[in-house]
């Protein structure tokens, strides 16, 4: 909710500001964490990560111990925190012997137990998930919710499924601290999903929840259920993805090319403000985070820059610019999100975001700069057998497309050219050429051009003959004058 909002219907509301650096640092750490179970993890926001941790469990033979390191007391600064009666119930008569030391907290000036002991993960998936929480804990203090659906195939959200939406409502199940496991069984996974609240599945936003609630469909088995309105609401790609939901399928890729990312980006909202340095200095920032990133995401660089922008008034607007080369220092990006950032000072601004598209990857074999000798191919030059489908598809554009020469044409009944009917202005022009050349080649000498068109229309009308001759010519062509006819009536009349 907007602040100004919550001042409204709480005017005693005390609002603190957030600190963004502080929140890309500790996703920083725990992103660190997740990289050592997938590498190629996919970052969701600041506190959402997708992992295929498939690879890791598969390689996993033995459990691993850790030294754990909590907090009690009265105190409740420092994090994690565990209060003295869990601790006494866990550790019972252990306890003292768990009590490294007692301080005071500089804070708050209460007592807070500092308490060490160790923790054990096994081999299993189960085991694995609750590993990766206990060492987000360890380093951030942050509680993590997890949510796990057994599959071959086993994708953290923070949770495990077979696929990211699935792994993505588990690890709603059991917040703030907790896990959720998804048997790998059809049956389960329908009655899973028959009672979910639609507005639950990741992409179906407030407009899409109010259109779906106005036919009667608030859980994704009504969804099901009634799939045959469907298509009389949304569109064809909206209605396959609907059916894809409701049968705990994900969203499918449209092609190969889709297994790599066509951008990346960091954004930052903060209380609305038009001061100049303020904003740039925000900026600057967000361009050292994008750059960070993009060596963890094995990214070379892009050669599009672009900057979104949200209002105080909540419009959110994008300006991007397109640059002639690689693109990856914080310097570069920033120099270019400054230029496009500056055009749009004025107004207050509560959010800014920086993204780098048109990228390249640090495995690509060569640079997709593409240079001017490369379009000045010969024909007869070998094709690479990667294109063969793509050609094979063009010759048969060219032998069966319709658009060729089968467009309606018509004769001009005066000099028998060929016409086409659907262009009216070339019709009309060639009509005036031949109209008047014919009417120049009748005239006496010293007769004037300006005098024929003051003369009666009764006169005019007197030539019948002549203009029945030209319509029965244009008649015998057999083409669809249209048009011709039409032009010919008027302008001899």
């Amino acid at each position: 909710m907007p602040g100004f909002i919550g001042k409204k219907l709480c005017p005693e509301l005390e609002i603190v500001r957030g600190n963004y650096k502080k929140y890309g640092a500790e996703s920083r750490v725990f992103s660190g964490i997740f990289e050592e179970y997938d590498p190629e993890l996919s970052m969701g926001s600041l506190d959402e990560a997708y992992l295929d941790i498939t690879e890791y469990v598969a390689e996993r033979a033995v459990p691993k111990a850790y030294a754990r390191i909590r907090y009690s007391g009265d105190c409740s600064c420092r994090l994690p925190h565990i209060t003295v009666d869990e601790l006494e119930k866990e550790m019972g008569s252990k306890l003292e012997a768990a009590v490294h030391a007692r301080t005071n907290c500089p804070k708050c000036s209460k007592e807070r137990w500092i308490v060490q002991d160790q923790v054990e993960f096994g081999i299993g998936r189960q085991e694995i998930v609750r590993e990766i929480r206990y060492r987000v804990e360890q380093a951030t203090g942050l509680t993590c919710s997890a949510g796990k659906a057994l599959f071959p195939s086993d994708i953290f959200a923070l949770g495990i499924a077979a696929n990211f939406m699935l792994a993505k409502i588990c690890s709603d199940m059991n917040k703030p601290n907790g896990q959720y496991d998804l048997p790998n069984e059809r049956d389960k996974i329908i009655q899973f999903l028959k009672d979910l609240p639609i507005r639950k599945v990741s992409g179906i936003g407030g407009v899409s929840e109010s259109h779906l609630k106005a036919a009667n469909i608030n859980t994704v088995g009504e969804m099901w259920e009634r799939r045959a309105i469907l298509p009389a609401i949304f569109s064809p790609h909206s209605v396959e993805g609907f059916l894809r939901v409701s049968m705990g399928l994900q969203r499918a890729s449209s092609g190969p090319s889709d297994d790599r990312r066509k951008s990346i980006s960091v954004e930052s909202t903060f209380h609305p403000t038009d001061d100049k340095a303020k904003l740039l200095e925000k900026l600057r920032e967000l361009s050292d985070d994008l750059a960070s990133q993009l060596e963890r995401a094995q990214i070379r660089g892009g050669f599009n820059v672009a900057v979104k922008i949200k209002l105080a008034t909540f419009d959110v607007m994008t300006r991007a610019h397109t640059v002639d080369k690689l693109t990856n220092s914080a310097d570069d990006i920033f120099i270019t999100a400054e230029k496009i950032l500056k055009k749009e000072l004025g107004p207050e601004i509560r959010l800014l975001g920086v993204r780098l598209s048109k990228l390249e990857f640090l495995d690509d074999d060569t640079p997709k700069k593409t240079r001017i000798d490369q379009y000045l191919t010969a024909k007869n030059q070998t094709e690479p057998e990667t294109s063969k489908k793509q050609r094979h598809a063009s010759d048969s554009e060219d032998l069966f497309s319709s658009d060729g020469d089968e467009k309606p044409v018509a004769r001009c009944p005066l000099c028998n050219k060929i016409l086409p009917v659907d262009d009216e202005r070339e019709v009309n022009s060639h009509l005036d050429e031949c109209l008047n050349a014919d009417l120049i080649g009748s005239l006496k000498p010293g007769t004037s051009l300006t005098a024929k068109p003051v003369a009666s229309t009764k006169a005019t009308k007197r030539k019948q003959p002549e203009r029945n001759t030209q319509s029965q010519a244009a008649k015998k062509t057999k083409a669809p004058v249209g048009n011709i006819k039409k032009f010919l009536r008027n302008t001899k009349e």
